[in-house]
């Protein structure tokens, strides 16, 4: 047996998704080797994974190691376990919902042979049309000023880590589970030590397979500006308001129409309010306002249809389903049968108020 470290360890954390991981694993498993091996850490799922785990454990152990925690650690400990268990020189984080372009599995690793990073940052195959200045950061300063220009900080599947540089920082890293994105430091880290961080625009990198509703909870923006703010200060964290904005005022609009929580509360408001500079405060109050309101059964009704009109007026006979794309609900539901579902009150009553 060959002593030889593996190039690239593709880690999957994974619960209770067992589908998903077949699909993905049924992908990548005819092209690991030597040098390309397959992690699988199982936070400990109820369905059918710890079956599926022993088979590849049992039938491809050489290239295969999956792993199961005792008790459910919180999915932000088991993306840092699959660091802590990888034994390669590289390793790639992969979420278990998203999808990868396997023709281009060669290139990726004939590239990696060739650099010597602490990190790699692949970009999506949505983002690749983006014009690129820059495909390299040698500091924390580069990155600050361009980076935010390219694509989003937080997103687990973009991530490669040179294994043995990130294992020096996990437990800085294990502090951060709280705030869901844990893994974000490992790039903070090594540009602070002056550590090439590259962008490889590999289209390897498709989208979400699932529809997870990640980014539909209020709290999780919030920590995504958390994170940077503590890694890497109030301007960045500003930048990344700016993009998230939008996000996170539609989430707490969402709030009204489906009487969902996701996060959506004063505490986490202020948060924002804490994060960003004055001149960003505007969406904060506005969710305040909206938080104000929707306490009150009649004032939330107001300005639940003051929103329709708004949208009446702007898109005319397509408000509806200008409105239904907005609140992201399913295009056969009828709207008002919808907002009738949710008010839990007859059409009559909702025109009456």
């Amino acid at each position: 047996m060959s002593s030889k470290i593996p190039l690239l360890t593709i880690a999957i954390p994974t619960y209770n998704r067992s589908s998903s991981l077949k699909y993905i694993v049924d992908k990548i498993i005819n092209y690991t080797s030597s040098d390309l091996k397959l992690l699988i850490i199982d936070n400990n799922s109820s369905d059918d994974t710890r079956d599926y785990t022993a088979y590849l454990n049992k039938k491809h152990g050489n290239n295969i190691t999956c792993l199961r925690n005792h008790i459910n650690l919180g999915g932000c400990v088991n993306m840092l376990r699959c660091i802590e268990f990888s034994e390669s020189k590289y390793v790639w984080l992969l979420g278990d919902d998203d999808d990868i372009d396997v023709e281009y599995l060669n290139e990726l690793m004939e590239q990696l042979s060739r650099e010597n990073s602490s990190s790699f940052h692949l970009l999506p195959k949505s983002r690749q049309s983006r014009k690129i200045v820059h495909y390299q950061f040698n500091n924390k300063k580069d990155f600050e000023n361009e980076f935010y220009d390219i694509t989003a900080l937080h997103l687990m599947s973009s991530n490669i880590y040179k294994v043995d540089d990130a294992k020096k920082y996990l437990d800085k890293a294990y502090r951060l589970v709280h705030l869901q994105h844990p893994f974000s430091l490992f790039h903070a880290k090594f540009l602070e030590e002056r550590k090439v961080l590259k962008i490889l625009k590999i289209p390897i990198l498709k989208e979400e397979r699932i529809p997870i509703k990640r980014w539909s909870k209020f709290i999780a923006h919030i920590d995504a500006l958390e994170t940077t703010y503590i890694l890497f200060g109030r301007d960045l964290a500003c930048k990344e308001f700016n993009i998230r904005k939008d996000e996170i005022l539609r989430v707490g609009i969402i709030s009204l129409f489906d009487n969902k929580n996701e996060g959506f509360q004063v505490r986490e408001v202020n948060r924002i309010i804490r994060l960003v500079s004055i001149k960003q405060w505007f969406n904060p109050l506005i969710c305040l306002i909206i938080l104000s309101l929707n306490k009150r059964t009649f004032s939330k009704y107001i300005l639940v249809y003051s929103i329709i009109s708004i949208y009446f007026f702007k898109y005319n006979n397509k408000y509806k389903e200008a409105l239904i794309e907005y609140l992201r609900i399913p295009k056969s539901t009828d709207l008002k049968l919808h907002l009738n579902r949710i008010f839990n009150i007859s059409k009559e009553n909702i025109f009456k108020n």
